[in-house]
C-alpha cells in the first residue's frame, strides 16, 4: 500500500502476474492494481507516471449524484430549457426575481434529497466502472 504499509492477502485476491525484469525493461500497471516489487541483486528504480482517466473527486462524484436526482420524476419541469430571454438584460428582466426564486428553491430541494449513501454509491459504481475497464484492458 501506500507509504509503505503492506496490504493483508486476503484484501488483494490471488496474485495474476509474477515476472522478473532485466535491466531496461519496462512493465506497465494500470492504475489501480496493487503491485510489489522487489530488487533482485542491485538497487533498481520505480517510477510511477499517472494519466488521469476518471475524476474522482468530490466535486465530480457529487456531479454525478446531482445529475442522477435531476433525471427523477420529481424534477421534471427543471429539464426544460432555460428561457432565452434571461440573456440580452440579465437581472433587469422582468422575470429576473421569480427564476432567481426558483433556481434557490430547486438547488436547496435537491441538497435535501441527496444523502451520503446515494453520493457513496455513485462513487462506487464509478471505480466499478473503473476497475471493470482495467480489467479487460489486461485481459489475454
Amino acid at each position: 500500500g501506500k507509504s509503505g504499509q503492506r496490504l493483508a492477502d486476503d484484501k488483494i485476491g490471488p496474485v495474476t502476474l509474477s515476472a522478473t525484469l532485466k535491466t531496461g525493461d519496462t512493465l506497465y500497471i494500470p492504475r489501480g492494481f496493487v503491485h510489489e516489487a522487489k530488487a533482485q541483486v542491485h538497487g533498481s528504480l520505480h517510477i510511477t507516471i499517472a494519466i488521469p482517466t476518471q475524476d474522482f473527486t468530490w466535486s465530480g462524484v457529487m456531479m454525478d449524484t446531482m445529475r442522477q436526482k435531476l433525471r427523477g420524476e420529481k424534477y421534471n419541469k427543471w429539464r426544460r430549457c432555460v428561457p432565452l430571454g434571461l440573456l440580452p438584460n440579465g437581472r433587469n428582466d422582468k422575470d429576473w426575481e421569480s427564476w432567481s426564486k426558483e433556481m434557490e428553491e430547486l438547488i436547496s430541494s435537491v441538497a435535501k434529497d441527496i444523502a451520503m449513501e446515494d453520493v457513496l454509491e455513485v462513487f462506487r459504481n464509478r471505480i466499478e466502472k473503473h476497475n471493470l475497464r482495467q480489467r479487460a484492458a489486461v485481459a489475454p
